[in-house]
């Protein structure tokens, strides 16, 4: 669409991807305990820990909603004040706030759909989760294809267009977690009375929360950290911003694998822990390690190939290009030591 929808676009989803981390790192952290009961076979202790996401994924979800609906102009404004045309800056910041009215719907959804697809996952069972990504992300590209450029009559929204799209395409990948879940009580006995009571032992529940705060903690910092350097490369101009969204595209596309990975090594070392095979667990934690290692290499190499072409896909200008390259380029060197 152009370089300042971009921009705009990407500066809401960069304040979103703190909440992204926020939720993830709640959810992984209950998630220790999930795959723990199911290598211990306590069908109880499993429907506690999703009832405890629920929960807690929905108050996290709800503050930060509030959050970005009231401070969202001051904090997209904080990307916006390098060099650049003040006239293109005005209308970034628009296009980010529109952006991001939009997208606060749903971050709820997500919070829950987080509770859901984690508990699969921590259960072992990373298909469906996977099948209602897959879903998610077709809703999303036709839904973008239709509302940003207005085909089959529909308004040319841009990038609300591409908003709306998403939050559709979010409460799909809900829709489908509820429904499938749901009809397959068997295989998940937790979902069954999950939401007739939500009284979770109070030391359940401390143990819950004081495992996810630190590594909520963790993600949440992590991610205000990214998000201040990104904020300081702002400084330098509009164009940085602007390279630095397209080099964070690849960097997260390729970054999947190894984060994969990671999040296979807490599933798989808690069943075996929860089973209490500690000397298993050893060996099969090291040799996961080196995989995910030789992933990110692997993934690296593809970066600084597809670094000189992957700019240009986007309808920007050459310099724009030429910095997202040289991006793309350091990223790639990076990604083996992540």
């Amino acid at each position: 669409v152009g370089t300042n929808a971009l921009s705009g676009v990407a500066i809401a989803n960069q304040l979103i991807f703190v909440f992204y981390l926020v939720i993830f790192g709640a959810t992984a952290g209950v998630g220790i305990f999930t795959a723990q009961y199911k290598g211990k076979g306590d069908d109880e202790g499993i429907r506690y820990t999703f009832q405890f996401k629920i929960i807690f994924n929905t108050i996290l979800a709800a503050i930060c909603t509030l959050i970005l609906f009231i401070w969202a102009p001051d904090l997209i404004n904080l990307f916006l004040l390098g060099e650049g045309d003040p006239a293109d800056a005005a209308e970034t910041l628009q296009i980010g706030i529109d952006y991001m009215h939009v997208i606060l719907i749903s971050l709820i959804p997500i919070g829950i759909t987080q509770a859901y697809a984690g508990t699969l996952r921590d259960l072992g069972s990373t298909k469906v989760p996977m099948y209602s990504s897959m879903a998610a992300i077709a809703v999303n590209l036709v839904g973008n294809w239709l509302l940003i450029y207005g085909h089959f009559g529909l308004p040319a929204l841009g990038a609300v267009g591409a908003a709306i799209a998403t939050v559709i395409s979010r409460f799909v990948e809900l829709s489908i977690l509820i429904i499938y879940t749901g009809k397959h009580s068997a295989a998940f006995p937790f979902i069954k009375g999950a939401f007739a009571n939500f009284r979770i032992p109070g030391d359940l529940a401390r143990n819950f929360l004081f495992k996810a705060l630190p590594l909520m903690a963790n993600e949440t910092l992590w991610s205000l950290g990214m998000t201040t350097i990104n904020q300081c490369y702002s400084y330098r101009s509009l164009d940085a911003v602007a390279a630095l969204n397209i080099e964070s595209t690849i960097w997260n596309l390729m970054g999947v694998a190894f984060l994969a990975m990671g999040e296979a090594v807490g599933i798989m070392m808690g069943h075996i822990l929860g089973a209490g095979e500690l000397d298993d667990a050893m060996k099969k934690a090291y040799r996961m390690r080196t995989v995910t290692v030789v992933c990110g290499l692997v993934f690296g190499v593809v970066m600084a190939i597809i670094a000189p072409f992957f700019p240009l896909l986007y309808n920007t200008s050459d310099v724009i290009r030429h910095l997202a390259t040289n991006f793309i380029f350091i990223c790639a060197i990076m990604m083996p030591f992540c």
